[in-house]
């Protein structure tokens, strides 16, 4: 799941110059749940294709999201951007690690708590990843660095956070023995920056044949633009 920003979302304020050291890039912290919800809620959650095409509020992903987020906020492989002249979290990027005992980021075991409209993106998030498995393609590997959701303030964006904030996630990964990165990318514009930090699509997904309970629940003209999803993989 990512987010991006369209034409009409760029002002005078987004255009502004900083310098690479106005960003600093570190783990999250449990502390930061607060923070980086709000920052999910107001810029990931109104954006994502999936949210736009199946007409979902923010307050609703956001919900979805902040059950999850506990758990990849503890990870060691989600990072941040903060913008260090006023201390603010500016972009982030949740992630999980999976094994061969647990091969899923998302699961539809519990979903009666969520909205219907929810409740079929989790079907659809599930579809998504249950199409292609890198541990059933390759024997070897047993450990992933899975890229769950990437968000970035609109108003900071062209600063190539998600580069470093992926770089970052990677450099972690591969400390603790992860083989490979995964995602899931369901945005036009973060699977071109998929492509250009070297990850290779797999398999892509068009979301006008995607069907949940036998009918094609999105409307792809409020996608942004955005008709597929491209599951990408990275060796570590």
């Amino acid at each position: 799941m990512e987010s991006s920003k369209t034409k009409t979302e760029v002002s005078t304020e987004e255009k502004r110059i900083f310098q690479e050291n106005d960003f600093r890039i570190e783990q999250m912290k449990e502390e930061y749940f607060e923070e980086l919800m709000t920052l999910y809620t107001e810029f990931f959650a109104p954006r994502e294709p999936l949210g736009c095409g199946l007409h979902l509020k923010k307050e609703e992903i956001a919900k979805f999201l902040s059950q999850s987020a506990k758990e990849w906020i503890k990870c060691r492989t989600s990072v941040c951007a903060i913008y260090v002249p006023e201390n603010k979290i500016v972009g982030a990027i949740f992630t999980k690690i999976l094994n061969r005992n647990d091969q899923e980021t998302f699961n539809e075991e519990d979903i009666s708590q969520f909205t219907p409209g929810v409740q079929t993106l989790i079907k659809i998030l599930c579809k998504i990843e249950s199409s292609y498995n890198v541990f059933e393609q390759d024997n070897a590997v047993n450990k992933i660095l899975e890229v769950a959701a990437t968000t970035v303030d609109p108003s900071f964006s062209g600063n190539k956070l998600v580069y470093r904030m992926t770089e970052e996630c990677e450099r972690i990964a591969r400390e603790l023995g992860c083989q490979v990165a995964t995602t899931q990318s369901t945005n036009k514009i973060t699977q071109h920056i998929r492509k250009k930090m070297g990850f290779e699509s797999r398999l892509r997904i068009e979301y006008q044949d995607i069907e949940v309970d036998g009918v094609k629940p999105l409307d792809i003209s409020a996608m942004n633009g955005t008709t597929g999803a491209n599951i990408f993989v990275k060796y570590l």
